[in-house]
Parts: structure tokens; C-alpha cells; sequence
């Protein structure tokens, strides 16, 4: 809202699903919040911003009769830096149904610059032909460089002056990566092909790593503590400044602000050959001319996904955390999760609560992390009558997640997650055609899966822990990722163009656009919290299943262009 000032402190209600008050913000990567820098448009208003990149690329190709050879390289370098203050005070309030449950610290101010020395990547290529297949064979090299120069923030709040040392190679990537394609012409005349391809492709890097590994990133930039407003105010009365249990707040997971590294960055997580976050991409697709005017194709795709990256609090292991279990509500929304046990449940113990010294390095380390995506298409093209044409088709694919190692808990609740067929089945058509004077008619329709949503459950107590949760509370998942859905949705969208000449080459085109023909009401987003669960019995809370967004009514668009 306008009215919200640099004063305000956000408010994140967990249990309503709710952020007000001023714009909350998390604990990622805090360098690049803001935008704007006005009041209500952001937390964190920017006093000074500043970047500046330069890129070159550049190739040569060599033909032969039946070679197609090519060469190139792209070169990227560049800086980025800024100045940050977060609203006053930096802090943010945690609620659960309007109860005050935690307090949220933030370092402030940040700053910060981030030199890319060098993003470089040098491919080479080969087409070759033989008879009717024709083979694309390449190699390519990445490698990137940053760094970040030594530098100091002032004083804020909560935290002192801090100098920082300079950080270099961070970080410093090698990777070689092949890609292979081959097309053939089955029948030799253009009618039918086989197409199939693979490739290794490198996540895109520039300071982002840089930024991580800063040193104002790599201390306790945040604390959340508990908060017991025991006289109702809605004002933590307690001495935010010590890191000890005072007043309504308990103690803070770290010292905030220290000096004092927490967060570093292994080697294999930050430099070396073949350590950088890559993906294969692989297919096989056949096309078929059935007449001069209609084809179809069949393709299948996997994408699969390496190097994950992981924290580890280096201080804390298995035996630092108590085993319990919860109850799930009895409510048929909730499908086979309703009323069941969920056990194998860990909780930190209230003494490694604070400890906190971490490192970010390969998920390897731990155990396989995997990521696959197969999937497939069948589509068809089809031209006929003066210029009119239908294209489109039918999509598919699952999406498998798996995590299911130990790095500090125990517990590996939903470590392994399936995006089935049915939620990523999409048919989708459009086609245009031309009528009598000058009028164009055409459409896309669209029938899509509805989103899934979860059912996160507040809960204050454990069973088998003769205590309250470290943290205050627990947010759990109570059903299995992607087994709750909304209804699949149908889009129409129409246009009806009219085409004025002007003279020998010019002309006028008037549009008319019809979205949602059918002012589907379809359900986009839906909250996923659940809410608070004290009994086995309890109702939800009013926010669970509330939608978050929803398809925009119909609407009317008349627009045009003018070509000479």
C-alpha cells in the first residue's frame, strides 16, 4: 500500500498465509533485494546500485562438400555492487493465526561488489553428411572466474562496523561438454525423418556464486528467535541486541553479524573440473509427411540433472536431534494422509539449537541426489483451404526428485517426489484462417492441468519428545507433494483482424481480441497451509485451499499496426 514507510516492520502470518504491513523478505541471497527504492515497493530501499558488463562472440566457418565446420568463442566480463538499508528496524515478525511466535533479526546495512574476471566459453562443431544422415558433432569448453575485492560496511542497528578481506576464485569452473545430433532421412525424400540428439549443457554462471561467498554473506546475515508476547502488545519486549534468552525472546541460532565465518564454501562447490551444476538433455523425434499439406511428429525427451549442492552445520550430527511423531487431522481433503501416524519425524535438540557453523559443498558427499524429467509429444501441422492452417497437440511428461540422504536430520520425510503424467498432460491447439474481405479469423485453445498444493501443518508439540520444539513450532508437510490438485482448465482465446491496403506496400491491420471466451474462473495457485493442528479432530484453517490467483476474466483488446 502507499502509506507503508521505511519504518514498518513486515509481518508474515504462517498459519493464514498472509505477508503485510511491509513487504517481508527472506533468508536468500539478501544482495539483491529492492528494486525501485520506494516506500511500499520494497523492505530494502537501495542508496546506490551499480553494474557494468561487456560481452564479445565471435565465429568462422569452413564448407566443404559434404563438412559444414565451425569455430567460436563468447566472452563475458563485469562488475556489480551496491549499497543496501533495510527498513528501521531491520526486522521482521513472525505470526501464527495473529499469535506472535517469532522475531526475525536482520544485518543491516549490507554492501557489497562482485568482479566477474572472466565467463568463457569455445566451442567447435562439425556437419557432416553421408548419404541421407546428416551427423552434428560438437565440443564445447566453459570456464568461469569471479572474485570479490576487499571492502568495509558501516555500523547498523543491530551490528558494528565490518571490514572484509578480498575472496578470489569464486568461482573458478572447468567443464568440457559434448553434444551430439543425427538426423535421418529415412526414405530419401524429405518426407520422413529420424532425429535424435544429446547434450551436456552448464548451469549459467556470473557473480551469483561470488555474491554467496562474500564475506558480509558468508557471516549470520539473520536470527530468528522465539517470541512469547506474554502481554498481548505485539511488541517483542525483550533486549534484541543480546544473543540470549531475555525477556519474551529466546536466544538467537549465532551471533548476528559476527565476523566470525559460518558459512563457507567447499572446493568442489565452488571450483575445479566437472564441479559445476550441469544437465543431459537427450531426445528422439520421427516426422512424417502424410500429404503435401499435413504432418506429424512423435518426440521423446529426459533431462537429467548433476552436481546438486547442499549445506552441512558442521557442529550438529544425528545425535543432536530427538525423534517423535504427529497425528494427521481426520479430514477426507486430505486423501490417504487423513488420520494416519506420521512418524520418523526429527526435531533439533533446545543446546544445538544455536550452533550453527556451516559448509556448502557437493550433495555427492552425502549420497545421490538425482533430478529427471522424461516426457514426450505428438503433434500434427496441417495447412489447407487459401492460407489457413491448425497446428498443435497433445504433451506430456514426470518429473522425478530424489534426495534421500542424511546430511544432519535424520528424518527424510518426502525425500522422494513424483510430478506424474496426469499433472503435466497438456493439449493445446491453435489455427488461423482467412475469410472475404480481408479478414483473418484465429484461435488458440488451451486444456491444462490444475495446479497442486500441499497441506502444511503448525504443530506445537511432538509425540514421543517430553518438550516443545526448538524452534517454537514445526511446519510440516502432511501429504505426499503432488497428490492434492485442482481441476484441469479449458482456455479459448479468439482474434478477428482486418487488413487494410495502402497503396503498392503499405497497410493497416485493425485487431480485435477476445481472451477467455468462456470466462473460465480456473484456479491458478491455492495456499497450502493448513494451519495450526492441535487435535487429531481439528478443522482446517480458513486459508488452506484459499486460491492465490486465479485466470483472468474474460476480456476485449482492440489494437492494430500499420506497416509502409
Amino acid at each position: 500500500p502507499e502509506n507503508v514507510s521505511t519504518t514498518d516492520i513486515a509481518v508474515v502470518d504462517t498459519g493464514l498465509g498472509l505477508s503485510y504491513n511491509a513487504r517481508a523478505f527472506s533468508a536468500g541471497n539478501q544482495f539483491f533485494y529492492g528494486g525501485a527504492g520506494l516506500a511500499g515497493d520494497t523492505l530494502a530501499y537501495v542508496t546506490d546500485v551499480n553494474f557494468s558488463q561487456i560481452n564479445a562472440r565471435g565465429s568462422a566457418s569452413y564448407v566443404t562438400g559434404s563438412h559444414a565446420f565451425k569455430a567460436g568463442f563468447y566472452m563475458q566480463k563485469g562488475w556489480q555492487g551496491g549499497f543496501y538499508k533495510f527498513n528501521d528496524p531491520p526486522l521482521r515478525y513472525g505470526l501464527i493465526n495473529g499469535t506472535p511466535a517469532t522475531v526475525t533479526q536482520w544485518a543491516d546495512p549490507v554492501s557489497y561488489r562482485s568482479n566477474l574476471k572472466l565467463n568463457l566459453g569455445i566451442f567447435v562443431q562439425d556437419q557432416w553428411t553421408f548419404r541421407r544422415v546428416t551427423m552434428n558433432l560438437g565440443l564445447r569448453y566453459d570456464s568461469v572466474n569471479a572474485e570479490n575485492p576487499a571492502h568495509s560496511t558501516p555500523a547498523g542497528l543491530f551490528i558494528g562496523e565490518r571490514n572484509f578481506p578480498a575472496v578470489t576464485n569464486v568461482p573458478d569452473f572447468r567443464d568440457i561438454s559434448p553434444r551430439v545430433g543425427i538426423a535421418w532421412d529415412v526414405r530419401g525424400d524429405g518426407r520422413t525423418a529420424v532425429k535424435a540428439q544429446l547434450g551436456r549443457y552448464v548451469d549459467t554462471e556470473t557473480t551469483s556464486i561470488a555474491a554467496l561467498n562474500h564475506p558480509s554473506y558468508a557471516i549470520v546475515t539473520n536470527v530468528t528467535r522465539t517470541w512469547a508476547d506474554a502481554n498481548d502488545n505485539l511488541v517483542p519486549d525483550c533486549n534484541l541486541h543480546s544473543p540470549t534468552a531475555n525477556g519474551e525472546c529466546g536466544p538467537t541460532p549465532g551471533v548476528l553479524g559476527s565476523n566470525t565465518i559460518v558459512r563457507q564454501w567447499a572446493d568442489d562447490a565452488k571450483s575445479g573440473f566437472g564441479n559445476r551444476g550441469y544437465s543431459w538433455q537427450g531426445s528422439v523425434s520421427f516426422q512424417h509427411e502424410l500429404t503435401d499439406n499435413v504432418s506429424v511428429q512423435a518426440g521423446y525427451y529426459r533431462t537429467w540433472q548433476g552436481n546438486f549442492r547442499v549445506v552441512d552445520n558442521n557442529l550438529i550430527g544425528q545425535a543432536d536431534f530427538d525423534e517423535y511423531s504427529v497425528t494427521i487431522p481426520t479430514n477426507t481433503l486430505l486423501g490417504s494422509a487423513s488420520g494416519t501416524q506420521a512418524t520418523g519425524l526429527y526435531d533439533i535438540k533446545p543446546a544445538s539449537f544455536p550452533l550453527f557453523n556451516a559448509t556448502v559443498t557437493q550433495a555427492g558427499r552425502f549420497g545421490k541426489q538425482t533430478s529427471v524429467y522424461n516426457g514426450f509429444d505428438l503433434a500434427v501441422n496441417s495447412r489447407f483451404g487459401q492460407g489457413g492452417f491448425v497446428q498443435g497437440g497433445v504433451s506430456s511428461g514426470q518429473t522425478v526428485n530424489n534426495s534421500c540422504y542424511v546430511i544432519d536430520n535424520p528424518g527424510q520425510r518426502f525425500c522422494e517426489t513424483t510430478l506424474p503424467f496426469s499433472r503435466q498432460l497438456q493439449f493445446k491447439f491453435n489455427g488461423s484462417y482467412p475469410l472475404p474481405a480481408g479478414i483473418q479469423l484465429s484461435g488458440v485453445f488451451q486444456n491444462m492441468p490444475g495446479p497442486t498444493y500441499g497441506a502444511n501443518g503448525i504443530f506445537f508439540f511432538g509425540q514421543g519428545m517430553n518438550r516443545g520444539f526448538a524452534g517454537g513450532y514445526a511446519f510440516l508437510p502432511m501429504v505426499e507433494p503432488n497428490t492434492l490438485h485442482e481441476d484441469r482448465f479449458t482456455q479459448v482465446d479468439l482474434r478477428v483482424a482486418k487488413i487494410f491496403r495502402i497503396g503498392d506496400s503499405g497497410r493497416v491491420r485493425i485487431d480485435f481480441d477476445l481472451f477467455n471466451l468462456f470466462n473460465s474462473r480456473a484456479i491458478l495457485g491455492v495456499n497450502s497451509t493448513y494451519g495450526v493442528v492441535f487435535s487429531p479432530t481439528q478443522a482446517p484453517g480458513a486459508g488452506w485451499r484459499m486460491p492465490s490467483s486465479v485466470l483472468g476474466g474474460r476480456m476485449f483488446r482492440f489494437g492494430g499496426q500499420v506497416d509502409f
